[in-house]
Parts: C-alpha cells; sequence; structure tokens
C-alpha cells in the first residue's frame, strides 16, 4: 500500500512537474522570437502573373537580411525568413498567411502580393495582432488605420495624381484625348476611381476605358477600342505580362498614343521585353533602379557583388530597391526594440521613424502612432529603347496637390 501511495506521489510529482514546467518553459516565450533568431515571414508571388515583379523585391529583401546576419544580426539575433508563395491568388495568399503565423509562428509578415488579397486579410491580421508591412499600394490598406498594417510610399493613388500632374503641367497636350487601361480587380477599380477623380480635378475627360484582364495575350480589342476613340494619351494600369501584349499590339496597329503607366510596369523588363513598342512610355515609381546615383544604391551594388559574380536580372529592378529598404525598415524596428523583442514593440519601435532616410532609395520613412503610410514621394521616368530602361526625368515628388 506504502509502496503505491509513493508511487502515486511520484507519478503526481512527475506530471507537475512537467506541467508546470512546460508552463514555465513557454511562459515568456514570444511568437516567432528566440534569443539569437526573428522569424519574418514573405507572402509573395514567385510563380503567378506578378512573379516578374515580386521576384525582384522578394530578392531584395533577401539580399538585404543576407548581409545583416553576416555581420552579426541585430542585437544578437539574425533573422530567418519564411517564405510561401501565393501566386497572386486571394485563397492561396489567405493559406500561405495563415501557415506563416499558425506553423512558422512568425513575429511578422511582409506581404501578401495583391490588394485583394490585403483586403480579405485584413481583419485576420488584426485579430491575431501580425505586424504586416503591405506589398500592395493600396490606400484601403495604408490609410484605413491598423496598428498591424504598414505602407510604403506613394499609393495608386497617389502615383495617379502623380501621372496627372506630369501629363497636364510638364507635358501639357494641346489636343488631350485621354482613356484608360485596367483589369478587372481590385488594384483596376482603385485605378479607375482614381482616375475619374484626378480628371474631374483638372476639368478633362476619359473618353475611353478599357478592361485588360490578368493574363491576356493579345490586346487586339482594347488597342482597337482605343485607337477608334482617337485616344493619344492612356493611362495604364496593368502587369508586365499584361501590358506587353498591349504595346506590341498598339505598334503592330500602327497606333502610337502616349502611355503613362504605375510602378507596377515601370519595370525594366517592360521595355526590354516590349523594345520599341515601348518608346512612347512615362512611368512613376517608387524606388529607384540600380541605374540611379545614391548612397543607398552604392550599399546595394557592393553587396550584390559581394555575393554575386555579377547582378542578376532582377538585381536591375526598382522593386529590388523595395525589398532592399523593407529590410531596413524592418531591422530599425527590430534594433529601436532592443532585446525585450515582441510583435508589439516591433509595432512600438516602427512607430518612432521620422524621416527615416534610406539613402536615396525612396522618399524619408515617418511613421506615427496614428499613420502607417511611409510617405507619398515617387519618381517620374521616361523609356530608354537603347539603353532598355527607364531612366529618371524628375527628383522625388509628392503629388501637387491634397486629395
Amino acid at each position: 500500500m506504502k509502496v503505491k501511495i509513493r508511487l502515486l506521489f511520484v507519478i503526481n510529482l512527475l506530471a507537475a512537474f512537467i506541467l508546470f514546467g512546460g508552463l514555465s518553459a513557454h511562459a515568456g516565450d514570444v511568437r516567432g522570437v528566440t534569443s539569437n533568431t526573428v522569424l519574418i515571414g514573405i507572402c509573395s508571388d514567385l510563380t503567378g502573373p506578378s512573379a516578374t515583379e515580386l521576384e525582384a523585391a522578394t530578392a531584395g529583401l533577401k539580399l538585404y537580411f543576407r548581409q545583416s546576419n553576416d555581420k552579426g544580426g541585430i542585437n544578437g539575433r539574425k533573422i530567418k525568413l519564411k517564405i510561401g508563395d501565393d501566386r497572386h491568388s486571394i485563397p492561396t495568399s489567405i493559406a500561405v498567411f495563415k501557415k506563416l503565423v499558425f506553423r512558422d509562428e512568425v513575429m511578422a509578415i511582409w506581404g501578401p502580393s495583391s490588394t485583394g488579397a490585403g483586403v480579405a486579410l485584413f481583419p485576420i491580421i488584426n485579430k491575431y495582432k501580425v505586424p504586416t508591412l503591405i506589398t500592395s499600394c493600396s490606400d484601403k490598406l495604408a490609410l484605413k488605420f491598423s496598428r498591424y498594417t504598414f505602407g510604403h510610399q506613394a499609393s495608386y493613388v497617389d502615383q495617379t495624381q502623380i501621372l496627372y500632374d506630369f501629363l497636364m503641367n510638364d507635358l501639357k497636350p494641346s489636343n488631350l484625348r485621354l482613356g484608360i487601361v485596367y483589369p478587372d480587380s481590385e488594384y483596376g477599380k482603385i485605378g479607375l476611381k482614381t482616375a475619374r477623380k484626378r480628371a474631374d480635378f483638372y476639368g478633362v475627360n476619359i473618353i475611353a476605358q478599357e478592361v485588360l484582364s490578368y493574363g491576356t495575350v493579345d490586346a487586339t480589342t482594347q488597342v482597337l477600342g482605343l485607337k477608334r476613340a482617337k485616344v493619344n494619351y492612356v493611362i495604364v494600369k496593368a502587369l508586365v505580362s499584361t501590358v506587353i501584349p498591349l504595346l506590341k499590339g498598339a505598334k503592330k496597329f500602327g497606333y502610337s498614343p502616349v502611355f503613362l503607366l504605375d510602378w507596377v510596369t515601370c519595370h525594366e523588363a517592360t521595355v526590354k521585353i516590349a523594345k520599341d513598342a515601348a518608346k512612347n512610355c512615362y512611368g512613376v515609381h517608387n524606388y529607384s533602379s540600380w541605374h540611379e546615383k545614391s548612397l543607398g544604391m552604392e550599399k546595394i551594388h557592393n553587396t550584390v557583388l559581394k555575393y554575386f559574380e555579377k547582378p542578376k536580372r532582377y538585381h536591375y529592378s526598382n522593386l529590388h530597391s523595395l525589398g532592399w529598404v523593407t529590410g531596413m525598415v524592418v531591422t530599425e524596428g527590430i534594433d529601436k526594440a532592443g532585446r525585450d523583442l515582441n510583435a508589439e514593440t516591433f509595432i512600438d519601435a516602427l512607430e518612432t521613424l521620422d524621416n527615416f532616410d534610406t539613402g536615396g532609395l525612396c522618399g524619408n520613412v515617418t511613421y506615427t502612432s496614428t499613420r502607417h503610410k511611409a510617405g507619398r514621394y515617387g519618381k517620374m521616368y521616361k523609356a530608354d529603347i537603347e539603353k532598355e530602361k527607364f531612366v529618371p526625368i524628375t527628383d522625388w515628388i509628392e503629388p501637387l496637390s491634397k486629395r
């Protein structure tokens, strides 16, 4: 009997030790943070319709953290990335996001790749308190304030306003016949709505609008619609994969309007693939490309050449700078949070960024406790067919008026 009592006592003691020992072992745990690592998730399109654009951004983020880790990390912690391919699909983005949070237990996430996915994930981000540096330039996400979402520079609204400002005040068309091409998506709807508002602001009319869906390989219908309406300036909201058939189609039918692109298609690949069909393209972008000179770009050059024999195709993209700048911002937040790092202290630290200098890679970054949009700066570019790239024709600028 005594043996049974003693055995029961030992079993109970062992159970208590396991229970309370286990609780105490996890009591101080923080999602995605250990004594020597910080887990950051990437929810990006690696194989879907926007992979051309986001491959470069993902590479920039990875490169920044690689060189940071090789220098010893941040406050004794190294960044460990968990990467998920959302294929620019809303259901896939939600699945990837949940995996990163619940299975991989990351502290923060960069992504998802599309505006629609960002809108769909907004309540999930807030419910589970996941600091998220959104990829989309949608004001629906950047200005719809949440403690857990952070935007970057000029939104789609800002970009469209900058394009109109450039059109009306720099190009100064004497006989403006304006059209817009956009996809039937959240991104496209924002573009159409903003284009109409800015047209009203300047007292001009959009006389033709054409839908260019993701996956389109023949834009004959859209080109002929614009040509019949005698449109001579076109605001374009598209992906690189869909703007190419639009530009090539225009050339095929002897149609040569001025195309005004936002940051998605103001991309080196547009000029390289479309070639002289892109000769009338202007674009706005939030980030500098490899070919520009600045202290920030010099650091990128040095780092790329340290790890690669020569630059890869994606290093030349403006979006590579987006990834690098995101790495800079995340690192600054982690550094400011110190050893007492968790999702909340990370956010508190980001909210102290005031004119954070990116070395000219984009406009300075400012976050506050009531505004998580970094800024409204963009830069205008012109396609250079011989050099196969977009070259800057302005410095960093903001829309000329308030919304």
